[in-house]
């Protein structure tokens, strides 16, 4: 089994609210964050989750407890900007964010950004543009 055909095997496994991480995950980093060469991308933050849900029981990552998980990915992603360091789920020795070109402006901005995501809490949420319209869209209040 080739490795994209093994991500894709593993990613068929995840449960709603893991994809749903995921989805979230990818959209802070192109609505938010912003790359503009590839330092950060889907398929970090797919290792992102691929690695959360391998850490954590699929029982604690439930509907109820998304934006919770979203924080800690959140934290995630700060890490691996602080420590340069996300290993490939498939292969953990190799380094996804060592020689990804970070210039060291970047780093700092992007590590403040997420902190101030993280700080907000839940409301960060709508930072997210689809997610911000589809409230104002739809606003029946939540529950």
């Amino acid at each position: 089994m080739d490795f994209n055909a093994g991500e894709n095997k593993l990613v068929q496994y995840l449960n709603n609210t893991q994809i749903k991480l995921y989805v979230l995950l990818k959209m802070v980093n192109e609505d938010v964050l912003k790359p503009r060469n590839k330092e950060l991308t889907s398929f970090k933050m797919k290792n992102i989750v691929l690695w959360i849900a391998e850490n954590n029981p699929e029982t604690l990552l439930n509907e109820q407890s998304l934006l919770h998980w979203l924080r800690k990915g959140l934290c995630a992603v700060r890490e691996a900007l602080e420590t340069l360091k996300l290993p490939y789920y498939m292969i953990p020795k190799r380094n996804l964010i060592e020689n990804c070109g970070l210039e060291n402006e970047q780093k700092r901005v992007w590590i403040s950004t997420l902190t101030d995501l993280i700080n907000e809490g839940p409301i960060m949420i709508l930072r997210l543009p689809k997610i911000r319209h589809a409230l104002i869209a739809h606003p029946e209040p939540l529950r």
